[in-house]
Parts: C-alpha cells; structure tokens; sequence
C-alpha cells in the first residue's frame, strides 16, 4: 500500500516479540524483511545494518537457503550504493550456497545480478556469459519474468557494444 512508515512501524513490532521468545529464525526474517523496506525506499544504510544482522543470526542457526538470499541481498545494497566489488563478493559467496541446497531460481537471480554488475565494470563479454547462464536457469525453472529481466540485460549489453540488433547471450 506503500506507507513505509506503517509497514517498518510493524516489522518493529513484531521484532521486539521475536526477540522477547528467542525466535532466531523469526529475528532473520524480520530483520530481511525490515531490510528489504529500507532498500526500496533508498535507506541502502539501514538496509545493510538490518541485512548483516540477520546474516549473522542465519549463520548461527545453520539457514543456508536464508543465508544465500542475504547474501545476494547484502551484494544488491553494495551495487546501489556503487561498490562493485563488494558486491561481486557478496554474490560469489552466494552462489556456491544456492548450488548447494538446489536453489535454482535463487542462483538465477545471482547469476543475473553478478551479470550485471559485470556490465557496469564494463566487462561486456563476462557479463554476456553470466547473463547465458542465468537465461539458462531461468528458463528451466520457468521464470518468464526472470527471463525478461535477463533478456532485457542482454540487450543493454548489446547497446552498450553498439550491436542492438544482436541480443542473443552468450551461452
């Protein structure tokens, strides 16, 4: 409904009756959650502070999957905020852990954002091979919108390459 006052007002709620039964599962989430609110909103450093936070709680309840999605979380705040290569970094660690517990569409979406942040270091080629393989995996898990997120990546790629009309990724 878009009243990030009311939503985080909410979440800060329901954090504090987490915190009070020990849920540390509930905590991360929350934290994620909270995190999530602040980065749509461009509070990229609260966004981070929530993130880290939840990252060392999944981490000490052995979340693997929630782990990787803070991951590539924590990597999205670094993109926004300029820093590629702490990005990068983030989204590398992510991606063995989606391989791992079988996140394909997880490991997609890192795929596409490392793609990504390949293309603003202006590394055209590496980030045309990471888009093929995110393309890949999107398609066998049947994300369309995935797909069109990627494709729509490939094509800047091309544009940046002053070759529009050539959108195919490089497989």
């Amino acid at each position: 409904m878009g009243d990030h006052q009311q939503a985080r007002q909410y979440f800060e709620r329901c954090l504090a009756l987490i915190r009070q039964v020990g849920d540390k599962d509930g905590e991360a989430k929350t934290l994620t959650n909270i995190g999530n609110g602040y980065f749509d909103f461009g509070h990229l450093q609260h966004a981070l502070g929530c993130h880290e936070q939840a990252l060392t709680l999944v981490r000490q309840i052995g979340d693997k999957v929630g782990e990787a999605i803070i991951l590539t979380n924590i990597g999205s705040v670094y993109s926004a905020l300029g820093d590629e290569l702490q990005a990068l970094d983030f989204y590398k660690q992510a991606l063995p852990i989606q391989r791992q517990v079988g996140d394909k569409t997880g490991e997609a979406k890192t795929l596409n954002n490392i793609g990504s942040v390949c293309m603003m270091m202006n590394d055209q080629t590496q980030a045309l091979q990471y888009f093929g393989h995110a393309l890949s995996l999107r398609h066998q898990v049947g994300d369309k919108a995935g797909e069109s997120i990627t494709l729509t990546n490939v094509g800047r790629v091309h544009a940046i390459l002053g070759r529009p009309s050539n959108c195919s990724p490089v497989l």
